[in-house]
Formats: C-alpha cells, structure tokens, sequence
C-alpha cells in the first residue's frame, strides 16, 4: 500500500482545492482493506473514504485525519456470461470504455462521468436520466465490523442519492451488474452523444464537482433550473464562479478557495429559497472544518 502525509488536499482533489491533509492511505489489494479498515474501526483517528474526490470540497483548514483513497483499487475486473463485477476504485468512464469495447448496454451514461465506481454506488450517482441502481444487482462491501458482505441491489439503494452505505461505517469493495447485449454502433453513438453534451455544456472547462445541490424533483424543477431563475449564473466570489452555462455548477477559476464556493453556495440557497420557498440540499460531500456552513 502507499502512504503519503501533510499534503495539499488541491493537490489531490479534483475541485483543486484544500488544505493540509495528515494522512492519505491508498490500498492496492481487499487483504490491504481489510488491515486498514478494522484498524480505523478500532481507532479513535478521525477517517474518510475517498475515490477520485469528484464529487467532494475539502475544506482551506485541511483534514487533520485519514483519508483512505480507492483508485488504485481499479484491477481484477471479471466478465462473465450474466453480469460483469467492477471494483470500487475503478474510473466510471473506464467502465464505460470496458462495457462498449465488450457490446455491453446500459453504461452509456457513464461516458465522460469523473468519480469511482465506489463513489457512484455511495451516492447512487444518476444522470441523464440513469442512475446505477438500474443496472447494479449486488454490491460487495465491509460492515461495520470489518467483514466482507454482499447485498442485493434493491436493498442497498433506497432512492435518490440515498444508500445504505451512507447510514453506517463501510468500504465497498465492488459492485456486479446485469449484462445486455448491444449493437456496437449504437452503444457508441449514445455514449458520444453524452460527452459531447458535457463538452457543449463546458462541464470540463474548469474544475468543479459537477452538481452541488440535489435535484428537487418534487417540485418538478432541477436546481440548476431554480439557480438561473434567480440570476446567478456568472456570479462570484473570488476565483470561483457560477458557471455561466450550468447554474449548478460552482466552478474554480484557479486557485479558488472552500470558503470562495460556500460563499456561492450560501447565496444559491438563500435566493432559491426566498423566490421558491425551496430548500437545496447540497449534493456535495465535505471533508474537514469550515468556518461557515451552508
């Protein structure tokens, strides 16, 4: 495994912002999990579980903890006849590759999507009208006590951005899918459709964390949609913006701090709910101590 102390979290982060980090732990095998993860159990450490860090703001006060990172948990992929088994460390745009290299169906949406295949499961990641709990049928992961557990789909997702996983202690290890057939051209003329939408959108023009609110689908709107009612897109604060083409997206100009994103954020929100009478809630994780909450 590999250990790395006192570093930037910009440096590691992919919004490029963050503090001083104590400890970041990268496993490289399930046997390197499982020694860390029932040590941190036992510890009385403060610790978070990371992949790619797409869809997290570390705070400018650092992390004066553990962050155990998956990416190099992205080997030992098996594809059988009936379903096909990722590991949580594993690029979703890989997977994307993987699945239309093989004629596999279904992934399509994951084209161009940044994050882990562990971190899609946590957040039960959705787009383009997608999201994972359509295709995943179990997820391999380590309870609360440590050991190695399986769970069907249709218990470990429970909505929205709502999984088991959020509940209590875990690491997931890997997920298998359900696998369909597909015809070759069709499954790359949707996937490049997709990116290509990104790309129109100017999604990688800047780095961000895609979208910070959740949708409020029950009032039937998307929270990018409420954001630009309320004017703000190209609004900021220091080096970060509202993204003039994606009103929820907060983006980092270069060398933007936490604190320049929750100034965003705050101002969203209260807006939002001024006009609308509706509450966002952040679809961002956050890693650290801030000085102001949202």
């Amino acid at each position: 495994m590999k250990i790395i102390e006192n570093v930037y979290g910009k440096s590691i982060s992919y919004y490029k912002i963050g503090g001083i980090i104590r400890k970041i732990i990268y496993p490289e095998t399930i046997k390197d999990v499982i020694i860390i993860f029932k040590q941190l159990l036992d510890s009385e450490s403060k610790w978070t579980i990371i992949g790619k860090t797409s869809n997290i703001l570390i705070s400018d006060n650092g992390y004066d903890g553990i962050l155990v990172c998956t990416t190099l948990l992205d080997k030992d992929i098996e594809i059988r006849d009936d379903e096909i088994y990722f590991p949580s460390g594993l690029e979703s745009n890989k997977i994307s590759e993987i699945a239309r290299g093989e004629n596999l169906t279904g992934f399509e949406w994951m084209s161009g999507l940044p994050g882990t295949i562990g971190g899609a499961i946590y957040m039960n990641a959705r787009c383009y009208g997608s999201e994972i709990s359509e295709i995943c049928c179990k997820v391999i992961y380590l309870n609360h006590k440590g050991d190695i557990c399986t769970i069907d789909a249709d218990k470990a997702f429970k909505g929205y951005k709502d999984t088991v996983f959020q509940k209590e202690p875990c690491f997931i290890l890997g997920a298998k899918f359900i696998v369909h057939k597909g015809d070759h051209r069709g499954i790359e003329e949707k996937s490049l459709i997709n990116i290509e939408d990104r790309i129109s959108k100017h999604q990688l023009d800047y780095p961000s964390c895609g979208c910070f609110f959740r949708n409020d689908y029950k009032s039937g709107n998307s929270a990018g949609k409420l954001i630009d009612a309320c004017s703000l897109k190209g609004l900021r604060s220091g080096n970060a913006q509202i993204s003039p083409y994606h009103a929820n997206f907060f983006i980092n100009l270069g060398d933007a701090k936490a604190e320049d994103i929750i100034n965003l954020a705050k101002k969203a929100r209260n807006e939002v709910r001024n006009k609308f009478g509706i509450d966002l809630v952040p679809e961002v994780c956050f890693i650290g101590e801030f000085d102001e909450e949202i």
